[in-house]
């Protein structure tokens, strides 16, 4: 709800929110559900469910990750410096995660105002 400005969101209908019940029916275990973030988890918000925290195939947490890396990467290809990068690499100072799946990201639940 928050991309659209006053009534841009009447004629969405929570028909259109991704859950877990949609993608076990839609999708295969391959599948990677992916999201612009911010997550908007008001009720009625017709974003992504609160049943997809646990599952393996969201990745919005390991996308936001890989992020600032992908936009380095963009960014040394549009400004012609990416033949340039080789010289100057060092070992990355975050650390990868253990496993990629359910928790390979800590997730605190939202409360409710």
């Amino acid at each position: 709800k928050e991309r659209f400005a006053g009534e841009e969101i009447e004629g969405y209908s929570a028909d259109l929110q991704v859950n877990l019940d949609m993608l076990n029916t839609a999708c295969g275990p391959n599948t990677f559900v992916m999201h612009p973030l911010p997550r908007d988890s008001r009720p009625g918000a017709n974003d992504l469910s609160a049943d997809l925290n646990l599952d393996p195939r969201l990745a919005i947490f390991r996308q936001t990750d890989n992020g600032i890396p992908v936009r380095m990467a963009v960014f040394a290809v549009l400004l012609g410096v990416e033949n340039q990068i080789q010289r100057s690499l060092r070992d990355a100072t975050w650390k990868a995660p253990q496993f990629v799946g359910p928790h390979d990201a800590e997730f605190h639940g939202l409360r409710g105002a």
